[in-house]
């Protein structure tokens, strides 16, 4: 009995967004994520470098409270950049077919949705419904290319 390439479970996504291969439309996904996260990065060090600018003018007269500016624009650029970092490793384990760079992707995402449905159910938002169901389908999506690949590897490592 041959085996087939089709994962075993729930998730049973050929296309992203009925037009696009599976591999092609997450690849672009993690293109997409990874240049938001880079600029994200980038507008961190803006916030950054026009606060010190804005306080040198004052001589470097800081209050306890502006260090919060300082704090939350370096967590965005830690945050970020780590996003960054996994959406490139993400795209590599897509071109690479190996299961084990998309894991990453799948994880962090599994985390920020977590957070994104209780936010959402807490400000009782459609935007952010409509955003959460966006980000559920691209997960179920990563999540069925993950099995793909997991279930290819496992045809080729067999002793």
């Amino acid at each position: 009995m041959a085996k087939s390439n089709e994962p075993k479970n729930f998730t049973t996504v050929n296309k992203l967004c009925c037009c696009l291969s599976l591999k092609t439309g997450m690849t672009i996904v993690g293109w997409i994520k990874f240049v938001l996260s880079a600029l994200a990065v980038a507008v961190g060090f803006a916030q950054i470098i026009a606060y010190l600018i804005d306080e040198s003018l004052d001589y470097l007269n800081i209050n306890v409270p502006d260090l919060g500016i300082i704090t939350f624009s370096v967590l965005i650029i830690v945050f970020n950049a780590l996003n960054a970092y996994v959406f490139y490793i993400f795209i590599q384990g897509i071109k690479l077919e190996i299961d084990s760079k998309i894991l990453p992707y799948l994880i962090l995402n599994g985390v920020y949705i977590f957070f994104v449905l209780f936010a959402t159910v807490a400000a009782m938002n459609v935007y952010m419904l409509i955003g959460l169901l966006i980000y559920i389908y691209i997960y179920i999506c990563a999540f069925n290319l993950y099995s793909i690949f997991s279930s290819i590897s496992t045809e080729y490592n067999v002793v």
